[in-house]
């Protein structure tokens, strides 16, 4: 053996030795980031006090020999089994009316009564019909009646039309409206019922 050849096994090793590091860099820098490449946009739940389930997003629909009744969409919820109730975060919640266009509900907070599917929606609620729109900080829907219903002033506007009120009760099956309370209402004259 000479000394050439020492020489190019020492720089065979020396280079193998390098690559198998290399190597292994990559595949420890995979294993440590492949879990990175979720989508982080899910919003993660927040456990509260009390609060036996939560979950990042929520999608239920309840119906009523076989059809349905309002589809819920929340980006989390807390749910408290012992009340049988649920904390919801950015609810969307489209109610069906029979032979009638739907209508939406959007609202930073909301809670469910999971035994009575009663609701309730606070801050910024938007409701919108056809081409009305209903702006409130609380409604209630009461499953059982099929009301929607609000003890706090109301602002409804469409087209034509713009009126408010202390107090708002519709009713989803009759479709009609009870304003109560310092009612004003402005219409264009071409405005009809």
């Amino acid at each position: 053996m000479t000394a050439t050849d020492f020489g190019s096994k020492k720089i065979k090793r020396l280079l193998l030795a390098v690559i198998f590091i290399a190597l292994g860099a990559v595949i420890v820098t995979f294993i440590v980031y492949r879990g990175d490449q979720g989508d982080n946009n899910i919003p993660e739940p927040v456990m509260e006090k009390n609060v036996d389930l939560a979950l990042g997003t929520i999608h239920h629909t309840a119906t009523k020999d076989g059809n349905p009744q309002w589809r819920l969409d929340a980006d989390s919820v807390a749910y408290d089994d012992k009340k049988q109730s649920a904390i919801l975060k950015n609810i969307k919640i489209t109610f069906f009316v029979e032979n009638r266009s739907p209508i939406y509900l959007t609202a930073d907070q909301g809670f469910l009564n999971s035994k009575s599917n009663n609701m309730h929606a606070d801050k910024n609620v938007v409701t919108t019909h056809e081409n009305y729109t209903l702006r409130t900080e609380k409604l209630e829907y009461n499953h059982k009646k099929e009301i929607l219903y609000t003890k706090v002033p109301v602002d409804i506007s469409g087209e034509g039309h713009h009126l408010v009120a202390d107090t708002l009760q519709y009713d989803l099956n009759s479709k009609k409206a009870l304003l109560e309370g310092n009612v004003k209402g402005i219409f264009d004259a071409d405005f009809t019922l």
